[in-house]
């Protein structure tokens, strides 16, 4: 598709309040890794274009924490220069994704025109979408079931056994559209491979459409504590956000209700969520080594090595992930990064103050 491609009467919320704490050291409480910009744009603002081509600036909003708001607007203000202060709705603090996006419809009403007719498109902060084309051909197929009052899940097809996603079954075929079955945790390894294998299983993207009507009328059934607040307007609504109760749009709404769809995104996609993706993410050497920034690998196979300024030097290792930052360095067998955000909780734990920025003065005791 060239040029601009838009939906009528369409929406965006853009979710960016997650810590990405398996991406560590780079990422932090601070400047979570949807800012990290590891090549010339941050996953943010590459998810930035992708809506902006669907619904237009002025039409859409980012949901962020207040900790890193001004980042979140600075960043977006490098693609469009005259993006207003409301463009970031700030979350008084994380009350995962159900209370985020219930405040950014009211924020796309007040601010936006938005109306229960109208169509929302909900997508993460931190993905890679190869394939711009297939992506809004997806968006697209999604608009029809959504417009006659459906909630559209965007699932995708795994191209691989993961233990770091959830899992949708989709049941029988409605053109474009598949029904839902169920929802999946996060499966251990051999019922990863499973899905893999049976075909009916797709990864959850986190994606979804749906008018406001339909989610403001799901929400008033299956979250009463958000949706009794929801008249009184946006600013009421932030003043209870940190008495709301911390809950998934998943398990408050989507896995609860009849009306629901899956759309299949068959562009190549990536949730860079831990070293691992990121690893499967990058070009590799015919060694099956990735590097990033100042690097040497010597004798090295099948290794990520990262540097953001330092050198980093490896001779002879195999299957490791090796990531410098300029007050912590990373090292871990690859296939166990998701474990990563454990050794983050312990270094909280511990009082560490890496966990929250970066350190400056690194080296110079």
């Amino acid at each position: 598709m060239n040029g601009v491609f838009t939906l009528k009467n369409t929406y965006c919320l853009v979710l960016a309040g997650g810590s990405g704490t398996r991406l560590w050291p780079l990422s932090r409480d601070d400047r979570p890794k949807q800012f990290l910009k590891l090549d010339t744009e941050s996953l943010y603002q590459g998810a930035l274009r992708r809506v902006f081509r669907i619904a237009g600036p002025t039409r859409t909003r980012v949901l962020s924490g207040v900790r890193f708001g001004a980042t979140a607007l600075v960043q977006a203000r490098e693609l469009e220069e005259e993006l207003p202060q409301s463009f970031v709705v700030e979350e008084p603090c994380p009350r995962n994704t159900a209370p985020a996006i219930a405040l950014g419809l009211l924020r796309l009403m007040e601010e936006c025109g938005a109306t229960r007719e109208s169509l929302v498109f909900v997508c993460p902060s931190d993905h890679v979408i190869d394939d711009l084309s297939l992506f809004e051909k997806a968006v697209l197929a999604a608009s029809s079931p959504a417009r006659e009052g459906r909630i559209v899940v965007f699932g995708i097809p795994p191209s691989r056994p993961d233990t770091g996603f959830g899992y949708i079954r989709a049941g029988m075929e409605r053109g474009e559209w598949r029904e839902v079955e169920c929802f999946v945790e996060k499966p251990g390894p051999e019922k990863a491979r499973e899905y893999v294998e049976d075909g009916r299983y797709f990864w959850n993207g986190g994606m979804l459409m749906f008018t406001v009507g339909a989610m403001l009328d799901a929400l008033t059934e299956h979250l009463t504590d958000v949706a009794e607040v929801l008249p009184a307007g946006a600013r009421a609504f932030l003043e209870v956000f940190p008495s709301m109760p911390s809950i998934s749009m998943d398990y408050a709404v989507l896995e609860r209700i009849k009306n629901i769809a899956l759309v299949p995104l068959e562009s190549p996609w990536t949730d860079i969520g831990s070293w691992d993706a990121l690893y499967d993410f990058l070009e590799r050497d015919g060694e099956g080594n990735a590097v990033m920034g100042r690097t040497v690998a010597e004798g090295c196979v099948n290794s990520l090595l990262l540097s953001t300024g330092r050198l980093v030097a490896a001779v002879g290792i195999s299957d490791l992930l090796v990531i410098e930052s300029p007050d912590a360095v990373l090292v871990a067998p690859r296939g166990e990064s998701q474990k990563v955000r454990l050794l983050v909780d312990r270094l909280r734990g511990d009082g560490a103050p890496e966990v929250v920025g970066t350190r400056t003065d690194a080296g110079k005791e």
